[in-house]
């Protein structure tokens, strides 16, 4: 064999086996529904967009690539979706509270941590970040100039930093990842999943309206 063959060779199979060692990483969705949804008046997680409950279209965009799921959630209502249901470790704590609860929760190394009002969030966006991938504690989307940090991945090694945050009541979400070993990724029209409302979150009944007017012209 030519030594130019022997390399490709070699070169080959370490592009396989990262592959496959990619592919067989197990992962853990984390659906973060523990809000108290004052401004919709009700728990968003379960109000009807285009007649499926809003967490629905979180479980359908993690769920292809995840081996467990785990809804961070405190009132009642989400057993019926069929995965485990955890009320916050330490409440009055927001998102960040909701993330460490996910995370104390999770068996995986990586978790892919999404909030339940984003409907528009797709899996390929998750795959996309699952290919950046390295050694970080998050990595997480950049999208009009702002950091995403409820629709990202975690490494289960911040979880210390985010209690510590917590402990010390400095529970910015967006403060707290920067704090971390982060890989920001940028999206944007580029991307061939890119929909200008890809991070529209539903908070509100005009929101609620507005994002089925969307899905009706789609």
């Amino acid at each position: 064999m030519a030594f130019s063959d022997l390399w490709w060779y070699v070169n080959y199979l370490s592009i396989i086996n990262c592959l496959c060692s990619f592919q067989g990483m197990a992962y853990t969705g984390i659906i973060l529904a523990g809000g108290k949804s004052l401004r919709m008046g009700e728990d968003k997680g379960l109000v009807r967009l285009n007649n499926k409950p809003l967490i629905s279209y979180a479980i359908d965009a993690l769920r292809p690539l995840v081996s467990e799921l785990l809804i961070v959630a405190n009132g009642p209502g989400y057993e019926p979706f069929g995965y485990p249901v955890i009320p916050d470790l330490i409440p009055e704590s927001g998102p960040l509270g909701g993330t460490v609860t996910g995370l104390t929760d999770s068996n995986s190394e990586w978790n892919l941590v999404l909030s339940c009002d984003t409907p528009f969030v797709s899996t390929k966006l998750f795959e996309h970040l699952l290919s950046n991938v390295n050694n970080y504690q998050a990595v997480l989307p950049r999208h009009k100039g702002e950091l995403e940090p409820l629709t990202g991945l975690y490494n289960k090694n911040c979880l210390k930093q985010l209690e510590e945050f917590i402990a010390d009541r400095q529970l910015k979400m967006r403060w707290a990842v920067q704090q971390l070993n982060l890989k920001e990724v940028i999206i944007d029209s580029q991307n061939s999943f890119y929909e200008d409302q890809l991070f529209q979150n539903i908070n509100t009944r005009e929101a609620l309206l507005s994002a089925e007017k969307k899905l009706a012209e789609s």
